[in-house]
């Protein structure tokens, strides 16, 4: 109660004002760990104090400090690769690999497709049952969980973790997880696809530089589904997620909904996760048509901040414009989830960049975290320069969720970009059935569809059975002194580089 009473006070009467968020953490986090050890007997968990009078049935997703344990180590040099060329699984063909599905038999009615009865267990997927299992990440809306049901979990959690602790090695509760991988997510950095392919047909290195970084900025906006924060899973090692666009904008297409000139083509992408201790997702993405490529690896470092997630993407991108010989390097900011006590939210914040050093223009951009008292929420500012010169081309201001403005400084004219109103294009992504196992969507589809249908046990179930399968097969290589080798890409210098990219072959 006094914790609670605590976080009132600190949220609403607007004690936040006065004091800084850090201190409030630590402050919060002592009276915590006092009332554990007033209130609570040794072997009591925190959910007995704040649920009095829940059953035992509403409280068997309590987390306990068992639950909150570091996964084994596993090794992320290259070794040994998964079978990129083995077949895809289709109607009536019998799989390879591993034949054991990840969720205890239950069948359950699928709530779009009242003729269809999911098997949980069977490892081989009919259409229909790709279907259901397709629309469940396509739903055009997640939903918002009610936290206020989970609030014990979270307070039991809460309770076991210390201010900068590493979360990559804390197994957190799976309600607060979004329905894809961290790998469909980066995909979805490319849903204006034709603004992406545009930055190739920029008449001068400013222009180009100006397309790349409005790519940069518009590809935020279009991956976020509800409005509570969530945590997308994390990609299993091996695990790999395609998909393209075929983009065809109209020939009168203006702004606001089109930004860029008007485009033909198809961009492809592949992401896939090529070392688990620490986690590395590469991505890949061209688009042949135009002779422009992006290749990134990021290693995602999350850390607890009090009542607050901060993640940090740790990494550099690079864009290949082949006609041109040009590279544009660039970061991505770093995420943070707030108010995980009451009503979750996420923001950007810190400094990015984009640089091309055979044109030697900058463009830098600072993602403003919301201060404590006033300011805006999502705001972005930057300017564009020529290092040779020290010239500002280019100021940009506004939201990246929002209305961006670009200020030509030579004529002070102003270019109005709104993200709310632009048009996205859909990614195609081919139906489970025909996805080979370790494919994000099929690996993760009875995680998807348990959640989309609110049953957290079985989620939990199927999350925890796909993390220990990974853990065993960690410690098998381990034992046997074998390392893992990715399919799709290959380590060069600090990243990961994609084996077939265009750029490698021009």
């Amino acid at each position: 109660k006094l914790v609670y009473l605590f976080t009132f006070c600190f949220e609403f009467l607007g004690v936040g004002e006065i004091i800084r968020w850090d201190i409030f953490s630590r402050m919060k986090l002592k009276l915590f760990n006092w009332c554990k050890k007033q209130k609570l007997k040794r072997n009591e968990t925190v959910d007995d104090e704040f649920a009095s009078g829940i059953s035992t049935e509403e409280t068997q997703g309590n987390i306990s400090k068992d639950d909150i344990k570091p996964q084994e180590d596993q090794p992320s040099s290259p070794n040994v690769r998964d079978d990129d060329n083995s077949e895809r699984v289709t109607d009536g063909v019998k799989m390879s690999g591993d034949e054991e599905h990840i969720v205890t038999s239950r069948s359950l009615s699928a709530a779009s497709c009242s003729n269809v009865t999911i098997d949980w267990e069977k490892a081989i997927i009919t259409p229909e049952e790709s279907a259901v299992f397709d629309e469940a990440y396509d739903e055009a809306d997640e939903g918002d969980t009610d936290i206020g049901e989970h609030k014990s979990v979270i307070m039991s959690l809460l309770g076991q973790l210390k201010l900068g602790m590493d979360l990559t090695k804390v197994v957190l509760p799976t309600f607060i997880l979004e329905r894809k991988s961290l790998l469909e997510l980066f995909a979805n950095c490319f849903s204006h696809p034709d603004i992406f392919m545009s930055i190739s047909d920029g008449a001068s290195p400013e222009e180009r530089i100006q397309l790349a970084t409005k790519w940069l900025l518009t590809s935020f906006h279009a991956g976020r589904k509800g409005s509570l924060a969530k945590k997308p899973y994390n990609p299993i090692i091996g695990e790999v997620f395609h998909c393209n666009w075929d983009v065809n904008t109209p020939e009168s297409a203006s702004p606001p909904t089109y930004i860029a000139p008007s485009q033909k083509g198809s961009v492809t992408f592949i992401a896939e996760q090529v070392s688990h201790h620490p986690p590395v997702s590469a991505f890949y993405a061209e688009c042949k048509e135009k002779g422009i490529c992006a290749n990134y690896s990021v290693w995602t470092k999350s850390k607890f901040l009090g009542i607050s997630v901060g993640v940090d993407m740790v990494g550099v991108g690079t864009i290949h414009l082949l006609e041109h010989g040009e590279k544009y390097h660039f970061t991505l900011p770093s995420t943070y989830g707030r108010s995980i006590l009451t009503v979750p939210w996420s923001e950007m914040g810190g400094k990015v960049q984009v640089t091309c050093p055979q044109t030697d223009y900058t463009s830098t951009l600072v993602f403003h975290t919301k201060p404590m008292y006033g300011g805006k929420l999502h705001r972005v500012t930057g300017d564009i320069k020529d290092n040779m010169t020290g010239k500002c081309l280019y100021k940009i201001d506004g939201e990246w969720n929002g209305k961006l403005k670009f200020t030509d400084e030579s004529n002070k004219q102003a270019e109005l970009i709104d993200t709310e109103v632009m048009a996205v294009v859909n990614k195609h992504v081919t139906p489970i059935h025909q996805q080979r196992e370790n494919e994000s969507r099929r690996l993760w589809r009875d995680v998807t569809l348990a959640l989309q249908r609110n049953d957290i046990d079985r989620a939990t179930a199927a999350k925890h059975k796909l993390e220990e399968r990974q853990r065993v097969e960690g410690r098998t290589r381990a034992a046997d002194g074998i390392s893992w080798i990715p399919s799709h890409f290959k380590p060069v210098d600090d990243s990961w580089v994609y084996t077939k990219s265009i750029a490698e072959s021009s």
